[in-house]
């Protein structure tokens, strides 16, 4: 099955999200992950502490946002939010947490050296060598925020939920980007999607 493309957006389909996380290097493949499996954006992805890994909450609080090597907040009161997480990407956190660098901020993606990442390095370092090894030259790190509200919007969750989880301003705009949307949410909407990085008797398991 082809990347769907519109005049707006691509988005992978499930084959394509797991080769790409096959395809990264092990230091940022929960990176990927969490991209993927959340909706956040590139600078909140790089601004994420560990202090707002939820753990107990099985959430991610979106409190900051990295821009060029600074931790500012977000830009608007929508941003700040709290995303659910799946079990899948609870654990690949708690593994990558294990050999994190320390950093000034306690990022959760800091560089390998522990600095803050410039998107821009990020880009010609890792991700670009990673979406060639996927066979996915075409695409770009929003494609995974894209492909994470696409993915909820097939299951039928809430266009409210869907805003939420994108940090959208309104419901409008999540409806302006992604279109018809459907009931549900919460955690059993977050677990859904870590089925695409199960093996087939497994999935099923995740899906739960």
């Amino acid at each position: 099955m082809d990347m769907r493309i519109t005049d707006t957006l691509r988005v992978l389909n499930p084959e394509q999200v797991r080769g790409l996380i096959a395809a990264a290097p092990d230091y940022w493949r929960p990176f990927y992950m969490t991209a993927v499996m959340t909706g956040l954006r590139r600078g909140e992805l790089f601004g994420l502490t560990w202090n707002d890994v939820l753990w107990s909450e099985r959430k991610i609080r979106v409190r900051y946002q990295m821009q060029h090597g600074v931790l500012t907040e977000p830009k608007t009161e929508s941003a700040r939010r709290r995303v659910d997480v799946g079990p899948a990407l609870l654990e690949a956190l708690s593994e990558h947490h294990k050999v994190c660098p320390a950093s000034d901020h306690n990022l959760v993606f800091p560089a390998a050296c522990g600095r803050p990442v410039h998107a821009s390095d990020f880009n010609r370092s890792v991700f670009r060598p990673t979406a060639m090894r996927a066979l996915l030259p075409d695409i770009v790190l929003h494609d995974l925020r894209h492909t994470c509200a696409s993915a909820l919007i097939e299951q039928g969750q809430s266009v409210k939920y869907v805003q939420t989880m994108m940090g959208h301003s309104s419901a409008q705009t999540t409806l302006d980007v992604y279109g018809h949307l459907f009931e549900g949410g919460g955690q059993d909407a977050a677990r859904k999607p870590e089925g695409w990085l199960a093996t087939p008797t497994t999935a099923t398991e995740l899906a739960g």
